[in-house]
């Protein structure tokens, strides 16, 4: 079996002028027969903000992730954009996860992929995402029909929302991810950056040689939302929900406390108040010493996804900071392939 170098793109619903897009990557069979595949359905990170399916605009693009779906497992990866966080919120990223997943159903499941006579078994999907994408994941278990039948999230966002790490503005500069420097919050440029009111999908996602964002303005916004400390009000659409919060809830509150706390218009939005014992199995990766999501989000979803008797399997690479995955090559003998290898294995199983 040999690899398609370039995948099928595909928009899979349209919103007024703007089309958004998902990529298919196939395996490329032997043979002519039609062939029924499984799926893993991926969600790109950039902490909502930027980013982008591929990895044309993408550094970020999980390469070892569709090894191991298309060469390994010999599954379609299914890659899709979703609509930006400013002006848009968490309430539109749902719609759109929704969307794809019917899109597969009502689409995929029955047209074959281009140049080939493979179509999608929606029965057989999985869902994952790194970072934000691990967020979306998250929804899809929630919100997607036909249901997902496994979850990966890598160091995925959406664990906890209500830590300190998104509820404290940060002034220590030793706190700011990947050791930032702390930013002027009151320099008009920077305020700026928050004034969008064009509905974006895609964007540039990376570093230069001089280490400056590829995703300009965009790819700055998460670690500035962190450092003020206002990430919630961007993720749910709700001004001032990070301060009603910090007044409200104290360090000892539960979690039903927090729910009645916690508006009704945002709730939607807020994986850890959503989880029930039907949330599909669930592999969670995560390094042990990441700065831009702290691994206490994955081992609180561990946590409760295991309280309510959901099967559920965790990596923590010792070290590890935000993106440690993006040295593993799919090559036996890699350090870091033998050590996420058993995702591969996993999802296998669960797509059989």
């Amino acid at each position: 079996m040999t690899l398609t170098s370039s995948p099928s793109t595909f928009t899979y619903k349209t919103v007024g002028d703007l089309d958004i897009e998902l990529d298919v990557w196939i395996p490329e069979l032997d043979s002519a027969t039609p062939a029924h595949l499984p799926a893993l359905v991926w969600f790109h990170g950039g902490g909502g903000f930027c980013g982008d399916k591929g990895p044309d605009k993408s550094q970020w693009f999980e390469q070892w992730i569709k090894d191991i779906t298309v060469k390994k497992n010999q599954h379609c990866l299914i890659s899709a954009n979703y609509r930006l966080l400013i002006p848009t919120t968490a309430h539109h990223m749902i719609e759109d996860i929704k969307d794809v997943f019917t899109f597969i159903s009502q689409k995929l499941s029955h047209t074959p992929i281009p140049g080939s006579s493979i179509t999608i078994d929606p029965t057989k999907l999985a869902v994952g995402g790194d970072s934000f994408g691990g967020y979306c994941a998250r929804l899809a278990g929630i919100y997607a029909e036909p249901k997902p039948k496994a979850v990966v999230s890598m160091f995925g966002m959406g664990g906890d929302f209500l830590s300190p790490f998104y509820l404290t503005s940060i002034t220590d500069p030793a706190k700011m991810p990947f050791g930032l420097p702390l930013r002027d919050l009151s320099d008009p440029k920077l305020l700026a950056y928050y004034d969008r009111t064009v509905v974006e999908t895609s964007t540039l996602a990376g570093q230069d040689e001089q280490m400056r964002p590829l995703g300009g303005e965009r790819q700055e916004l998460y670690t500035l939302t962190l450092q003020k400390g206002d990430y919630l009000d961007w993720l749910t659409g709700v001004k001032g929900l990070t301060e009603t919060l910090k007044q409200n809830q104290g360090a000892d509150s539960d979690e039903a406390t927090k729910w009645l706390e916690f508006p009704s218009a945002a709730r939607e939005v807020i994986p850890q108040f959503l989880l029930t014992p039907s949330f599909p199995p669930t592999f969670l990766l995560h390094g042990t010493a990441d700065s831009a999501v702290l691994i206490s989000e994955s081992r609180t979803t561990e946590r409760q996804l295991k309280d309510l008797g959901v099967e559920t399997q965790f990596i923590a690479h010792e070290g590890g900071e935000h993106g440690f995955d993006a040295e593993c090559k799919v090559v036996d003998g890699d350090p870091l392939y033998e050590e996420l290898k058993p995702v591969e294995y996993w999802l296998k199983a669960k797509l059989a």
